[in-house]
């Protein structure tokens, strides 16, 4: 069984995929099927477009799309995702990333899931950006019948009610967690603003998903969520579960040996492509190498569709040189403990 994790844009009934991360929590009871597969995505490959309505300034837009080698314009860069639509009713109807994204908003549930079924993927978290998506966001989660699973998104700046509006996403809407960019607030993970949402968090026994890599934003620290941060965090928060998202790099390494001390701890590595991970010099070693042994059951696999697409990310992440057993935790057999999720009774 398969799960993938996404993220919602801006207000309005759509479902726009930045994001996706899967964990795992200790006081979850274990998958009852340890096939089951869970994916977080990243960041929307038509980056301009989308990002200009996130939180990035124009010349990030065009450093992040030059980075990644693609952008609107490039007339190749939908071939890679016409094998995720295949056997959908898109097959064939869209030809750019910007259609396809249309399509999907347009459609909604049904459509986002038809899309989901046809790569084999269970289930996927879709993630608000700011509180006036908890509704929507609940909305989808409702059309879906479990298998779209929704994370509030919260920002310190909203104090004195972030904890109330955390309450009301999570006590009634029915969202199964939190998300936060230390980076987008331009405050480090462990700047006591956070604190309250990190408390609430526990409190009410939810993950909290932050983003922990770099980023791209020209007008805050690049180590907003350095591993040290994190580790902090975790050290105030034992209870907390938390999933560093994007994999830590460039900090791999000293990521893995804060998920090593601490239990509650989960990292995705969601959005990078995973053939890179075996590139020598690519700073990913450390993941294959504590992801395949001591850390199996914190490693969450996610594309960030549509930063990558879904049938890609699922074949390079099956080529890696990892144990069966740790190929089933990191494509879902974690992600369904963390999010308490059974196999549907077709699988």
């Amino acid at each position: 069984m398969r799960i993938r994790y996404i993220f919602c844009g801006r207000p309005g009934d759509r479902i726009r995929e930045n994001r996706c991360r899967e964990r795992t929590l200790n006081k979850y009871p274990p998958a009852t099927d340890p096939s089951m597969k869970v994916e977080y995505p990243v960041t929307v490959p038509d980056i301009i477009p989308l990002m200009r309505d996130y939180i990035s300034p124009p010349d990030d837009h065009d450093t992040y799309a030059d980075l990644y080698g693609y952008g609107s314009e490039n007339p190749d860069f939908f071939t890679p995702f016409q094998p995720d639509l295949e056997g959908t009713r898109l097959d064939g109807e869209v030809t750019t990333l910007p259609a396809l994204l249309a399509a999907i908003g347009e459609g909604g549930a049904p459509l986002m899931l038809e899309m989901l079924n046809a790569c084999g993927v269970d289930a996927a978290v879709v993630h608000a950006y700011d509180t006036l998506e908890h509704e929507i966001v609940a909305k989808v989660q409702r059309q879906s019948h479990g298998q779209l699973v929704g994370l509030a998104g919260v920002s310190p700046k909203s104090r004195p009610v972030a904890e109330k509006q955390i309450e009301h996403a999570i006590g009634e809407l029915g969202l199964k967690g939190v998300s936060i960019a230390p980076y987008a607030n331009g405050l480090y993970a462990d700047d006591p603003a956070f604190y309250p949402i990190y408390s609430k968090c526990s409190e009410l026994g939810v993950p909290i998903n932050i983003h922990g890599s770099t980023h791209l934003l020209r007008n805050a620290p690049n180590d907003c969520s350095h591993p040290s941060r994190l580790d902090r965090v975790a050290i105030d928060f034992p209870d907390l579960a938390i999933i560093a998202h994007h994999g830590g790099w460039p900090w791999v390494l000293e990521l893995m040996s804060v998920a090593l001390r601490h239990p509650n701890f989960y990292i995705s590595p969601a959005g990078m492509r995973p053939r890179n991970f075996v590139k020598p010099g690519s700073g990913w070693d450390a993941l294959l190498q504590f992801g395949d042994t001591l850390l199996r059951n914190r490693i969450l696999w996610g594309s960030n569709w549509p930063m990558l697409p879904i049938r890609r990310s699922l074949d390079e992440i099956k080529a890696l040189p990892l144990r069966e057993a740790s190929l089933d935790a990191w494509l879902g057999g974690n992600a369904a403990r963390l999010f308490n999720l059974n196999p549907s009774p077709e699988s």
